[in-house]
């Protein structure tokens, strides 16, 4: 950690600089930040507000989702090979600095701007500060699943403390807490105080690339971020009771705390240009490198694609094989040599490469309504679930096809758009997976809205889904044991090597703790 925080001399120093390499990418209804040449609340803000797509891009692909929770989930395809659970220390390292220098530090600078203007000021930014709350804690909650216990209270500040600070490690259960009382302070805020002022309104509006200044939708956004969370940690002996009591205020009063029930409200970055800065996609910095050569698993494609039955998400999320069939590399096999011949004569399906590989529209994705939907199906009981949970699947399917018609070109060839399902053909899906998954006695709720949460967040969401899968315990997927250091997939990552030399404050209870299969604290 000591690296990280030198480090972020340089680069808070750099902010004003490092705000200034986008160029005019962005349609008329979004501002540039980068006309501005002074760190402010609004033009870090307006950074921060894309940092979560971060996840489109190559190292991020490459380096973890692909070759670890891609694995862990079979969200992906992969080969049985030696190690192959085993992530890189130098990848997780990558991935915990980029956490600390540029999110976390980027928000704590926000902050510090914030914390310094009189009242009236920061009544004008009040909003702002809910929408970068949410943003962090989107992130946050990823990085303390990942690990369990981080530093995160002390982290971040030695931009305005002028020494070298070495940040104590948090329980995840004081990080959980953080996070849920913020969101419930500001969804009270929201309730009490939904516009910003005229000049509030304005920046938030300029700045804001998730949902251009519409608080509503950040009340929305704030309020199913707490729902995922206190799903989360219902279980757990230490929150649960209290998660299980917010949950009902939650649900039981949708007039004070409203979720994202719709696409139209998906908290979402959207790309507004080829070129958009928030993400090189125009070349190997971006999906069309970090999807290559991605292939379809069996286990999904099982589901998706049985008997005469075939899910329309399909076509959207992989594509054919050269013989025109679906085919996923089996995750039980050990021919590996046999899964290499196949993949070099393209009898796989891979990632779809319209929709995703080569979409130079591809968003950035926070959250999406059928997840609330997903969760208010596991919650409720009877005709309400299983409305939740038909509406879940129906909203899903429109999420892909969303998201494929953004593109019209597959690596530059024009390709068009492609017809969504009707009404009708979406209902006759979810009925089908009501009736042969969710009322099927040998399968039951539990597994078929995992199935269905597993399925919905796919390729763009593989973080969450194996903090869902971790929880949960759904869907049931088998896997081969590996002979290495690693023999199954991981309940949680190590700490980077290079941290324990840096952190004088990681305690000899956390390097004791630090094991593969020591579960994250909800997941005990």
């Amino acid at each position: 950690m000591k690296t990280i925080l030198r480090l972020s001399y340089f680069i808070i120093a750099l902010i004003p600089v490092f705000l200034t390499g986008c160029k005019e990418q962005l349609k008329e209804d979004y501002y540039n930040p980068d006309n501005s040449q002074t760190a402010s609340v609004e033009t870090l803000f307006g950074k921060f507000s894309t940092l979560s797509r971060y996840h489109m891009q190559y190292w991020d692909l490459t380096t973890l989702q692909k070759s670890t929770v891609g694995v862990y989930t079979q969200i992906l395809g992969y080969q049985n090979g030696l190690n192959r659970y085993n992530p890189s220390d130098t990848y997780v390292l990558d991935h915990w600095n980029r956490f600390y220098t540029e999110i976390l530090q980027l928000y704590r600078e926000i902050e510090t701007k914030y914390n310094s203007l009189d009242e009236t000021k920061k009544a004008d930014y009040r909003h702002m500060m809910i929408a970068a709350d949410a943003i962090l804690i989107n992130e946050l909650v990823k990085k303390t699943d990942m690990w369990g216990e981080i530093p995160f209270s002390e982290a971040g500040y030695i931009r305005n403390s002028n020494q070298i600070i070495f940040p104590k490690y948090d329980s995840q259960q004081d990080i959980y807490t953080f996070m849920l009382n913020r969101l419930r302070e500001n969804a009270v805020f929201l309730v009490s105080k939904p516009q910003s002022t005229t000049l509030g309104s304005t920046m938030l509006t300029k700045f804001d690339f998730v949902y251009s200044g519409n608080t509503s939708r950040w009340q929305k956004f704030t309020n199913s971020l707490r729902l995922r969370l206190l799903v989360r940690v219902k279980g757990t002996a230490e929150m649960g009771a209290a998660a299980n009591q917010e949950i009902s205020t939650i649900l039981n009063n949708p007039v004070q705390n409203p979720l994202i029930e719709s696409n139209a409200d998906n908290a979402i970055i959207s790309s507004k240009g080829p070129n958009l800065f928030a993400i090189d996609n125009q070349h190997e910095g971006g999906p069309r490198g970090g999807f290559a050569g991605v292939v379809a698993g069996k286990a999904m494609l099982d589901v998706l694609k049985k008997g005469t039955f075939l899910d329309p998400r399909l076509q959207v999320m992989f594509s054919k094989n050269r013989n025109g069939n679906y085919a996923g590399i089996n995750p039980l096999s050990t021919a590996t040599q046999d899964v290499s011949d196949s993949l070099n004569h393209n009898l796989y399906s891979f990632i779809d490469s319209t929709a995703m590989r080569f979409n130079n529209f591809l968003p950035g994705v926070l959250y999406t309504a059928a997840e609330t939907q997903f969760l208010k199906a596991e919650i409720l009981q009877g005709a309400a679930a299983e409305t939740a949970f038909k509406t879940g699947i129906k909203q899903s399917i429109d999420w892909y096809y969303y998201v494929r018609n953004l593109n019209t070109k597959n690596n530059g060839v024009e390709v068009g758009t492609i017809t969504p399902p009707t009404d009708a053909q979406k209902e006759d899906v979810a009925t089908y997976y009501f009736t042969n998954y969710y009322q099927n006695p040998n399968i039951g709720k539990d597994e078929a809205i995992g199935i269905q949460r597993w399925i919905h967040f796919g390729p763009l969401q593989m973080y969450e889904a194996w903090s869902d899968m971790r929880r949960y315990n759904h869907p049931v997927l088998r896997y081969i044991e590996d002979s290495g250091q690693t023999p199954k997939p991981l309940d949680r990552f190590k700490y980077p090597s290079k941290e324990y030399a840096d952190n004088m404050n990681m305690s000899q209870q956390i390097k004791d703790n630090d094991k593969f299969y020591n579960k994250v604290w909800w997941d005990k």
